[in-house]
């Protein structure tokens, strides 16, 4: 079995939009840059000035783009990983806010990953971008992504003006559950007017990241519980992915509380075992107090992604090394982090 780096990103290029077709042509983003001296990289969508991520500058950037395979295949293997889950950046943040644009746009995305996927003989899997807006083209890309190396599909905490446990996402859920697909929910924010409250003032852009990115994967894991979404889809396997693990425990205490107090549709027979019996899977780090995780149940259901390709507070490239050095964990949980978990999770 190989091990696998949970979570590891694309910084996407003028490469990616080459998969437009017809129509959809007019609608791609133009890469420019500020006339301030800085020459702040941005995207122009739709007249709409938007963040071009760079990413982790230490890494050349034909690794980052997935221009340079076999570079990227190298470094993964110096780090201790055979297989890299590819999520996006560019779609962190919600691009636009018009259907047809958005269809676009993952669309050609989903095209992009799924050459990568086929030009890197299987070694780069990755989460699918579903174009929420219409529900329509997402149940179509979510067929087209398991054709096509696809192992996820990814959703923020807050998509548009709904929440996870909103109906028009079960047939979503019912189609991930058909195409035995997770969903994953990676931090970011998927509203345009929470990004424009929380970055109108481009100052305090870094203060504010937490709470529009971190806080709505918390927020869902807890709407997830209290609504009984994993009861209403038995089978459908949902991941918590980049925001560490420490909170767990209390979410999970938070869930519970609201459980006994409150009429929940979701209900917690044990917390020691909701994670288990919940299908529900996060991406730790290594700063994590792995042993205490370990105390509520979480064993089965912790894996480990490096954030490869970033340069943030999440991206840990040594994360394998810095595992062996703390040495928290015994050989059969560390197997699990890398390799069972994971592959539990992405069908792998």
């Amino acid at each position: 079995m190989p091990v696998i780096d949970a979570d590891t990103h694309v910084i996407e290029s003028n490469d990616t939009w080459d998969f437009l077709e017809g129509n959809d042509k007019r609608f791609r983003p133009q890469a420019v840059t500020s006339e301030d001296g800085k020459k702040t990289p941005y995207w122009l969508i739709d007249g709409h000035i938007i963040d071009r991520e760079s990413g982790d500058e230490t890494i050349p950037l034909d690794i980052r783009t997935m221009r340079d395979l076999k570079g990227r295949k190298a470094m993964m293997a110096k780090t201790g990983f055979d297989m890299q889950v590819l999520y996006p950046t560019f779609f962190i943040a919600p691009p636009t806010n018009r259907p047809e644009i958005q269809v676009a746009l993952a669309r050609s995305y989903n095209r992009w990953c799924a050459d990568i996927y086929k030009r890197g003989g299987g070694d780069f899997r990755w989460v699918l971008v579903p174009p929420v807006l219409s529900m329509a083209d997402t149940l179509a890309e979510m067929d087209f992504g398991k054709a096509n190396g696809a192992c996820g599909v990814s959703l923020r905490g807050i998509e548009g003006d709904r929440v996870l446990s909103d109906p028009y996402f079960y047939p979503l859920y019912e189609k991930a559950v058909a195409l035995d697909m997770p969903v994953c929910i990676h931090v970011g924010n998927g509203s345009i007017p929470v990004r424009d409250i929380l970055y109108g003032d481009r100052a305090c852009r870094k203060l504010d990241v937490f709470f529009t990115a971190n806080m709505p994967v918390l927020a869902a894991f807890h709407l997830i519980i209290v609504t009984g979404l994993p009861e209403m889809f038995p089978k459908l396997r949902f991941a918590f992915v980049e925001a560490g693990a420490e909170w767990v425990p209390y979410m999970l205490g938070e869930a519970l509380r609201r459980i006994e107090t409150m009429p929940t549709e979701g209900k917690i027979a044990d917390a020691k075992t909701a994670l288990k019996d919940k299908r529900l899977y996060v991406t730790a780090r290594t700063d994590n107090d792995l042993p205490r995780l370990l105390n509520w149940g979480c064993a089965d259901n912790l894996m480990i992604g490096t954030d490869f390709g970033h340069a943030d507070a999440s991206t840990e490239l040594e994360t394998l090394a810095n595992l062996e050095k703390r040495g928290q964990i015994d050989a059969a949980f560390h197997r699990k982090l890398v390799t069972d978990n994971p592959a539990r999770l992405y069908g792998l």
